[in-house]
Formats: C-alpha cells, structure tokens, sequence
C-alpha cells in the first residue's frame, strides 16, 4: 500500500511540474502574454502563424515535438494568463525579446517549486525563432518531495506567418442592443 501512494504522489507532482514546464511551448500567444496584461500585441506580429516546437532535455535528448497553428491580432491587447503568479523582467521590442521569468507552486503539500524560465526570441520578417529554457528545482518535507529531482527544458520555437490575421476574428464582439438600452446604461 505505501508503495502505491509513493507512486501516486509522485504521479501528482511530476504532472504539475510538466505542465508548467510546457507552459512556454503553447504558441507565440503566451510568451507575449508575459508584457503585462493591457499590453497590446505590436503589429509586426499580426497574422496567422503556423508553429513547431521542440522540447529537449538540457542534456539535449528530444521530448516531443509539436505544431500548430495561433492566430495574433496586432494592436489587441492579450489577456493575462491565469493560474500561475510569475515575475519576469527583460527588453522587447516589436523585433526581439530577452526575458527571464521566475515562478512558484506548491507541487504537492510541504513541496514546493521554484522555477526560472529565460526566453530569448527574434522576428524577422514573416518568421521567428524563440529559444526558452526552463529549471524547476523542488524543496520541502512533503512525503516523496526530497525524491524529485531536478527539472530543466529547452524549447525551440519556429513560427511562420502564413497571412494575416482574419478581420472578423479580430473585430471587438458586441452584444445587439436597442438605443434606449444603450441611454439607460449611461444615465
């Protein structure tokens, strides 16, 4: 019975940890959520992006690889991404991003991580290439926390605009009101 609940806790806190170490991986969308949540999308990255990431050890031994398509409306702003209380500070510009993110969570009770992710990216005309490298180490007195060891990504992402972004994909959604609605909520 013990050795079923160690390998259950231990299940539960590598999940969490894969997640967060995957989070840079989901598209252009999220790397640029890091600015802040009012900051709008710059429009040299506006269109339609088809991507491949790949996920390395740091050691260098592939993980997966995966593509996809995300879709970046420029002058729109991004909303903050939830779940995760991170701090990152760096330079971006319309062209290049230098960023070093640094995030924390408890991966179970009495285990708790602590991760840095540092982001490097340029955009060259209808292209870009990010690289993101993620460390997660674990500590506390949780029972199976002093097993896990260490974590460290690499990931590569490839980005290529295929057109441009769909009007009405980007277009401000409105709910259909009547003009005496419309006075009744400014009054």
């Amino acid at each position: 019975m013990k050795t079923w609940l160690l390998l259950f806790v231990l299940c539960a806190a590598l999940l969490p940890a894969g997640l967060v170490q995957a989070w840079p991986a989901t598209g252009i969308n999220e790397i640029l959520r890091t600015f802040g949540p009012a900051t709008p999308v710059p429009p040299e990255w506006d269109g339609i992006w088809e991507t491949t990431d790949s996920i390395f050890t740091c050691t260098g031994g592939l993980q997966v690889v995966s593509t996809g398509n995300d879709t970046l409306c420029g002058g729109k702003e991004i909303p903050a991404p939830g779940g995760i209380d991170y701090i990152c500070t760096g330079t971006a510009d319309a062209t290049t991003v230098h960023l070093t993110c640094t995030y924390e969570y408890d991966a179970f009770p009495d285990c708790h991580a602590s991760s840095v992710t540092e982001v490097d990216g340029t955009l060259t005309g209808d292209t870009y290439y990010f690289v993101m490298m993620n460390n997660t180490t674990f500590s506390g007195t949780g029972f199976g926390c002093d097993l896990l060891p260490p974590q460290c990504s690499i990931i590569h992402s490839h980005g290529t605009r295929t057109g441009p972004a769909p009007i009405d994909y980007c277009a401000t959604a409105t709910l259909p009101a009547t003009w005496g609605v419309i006075k009744a909520l400014y009054r």
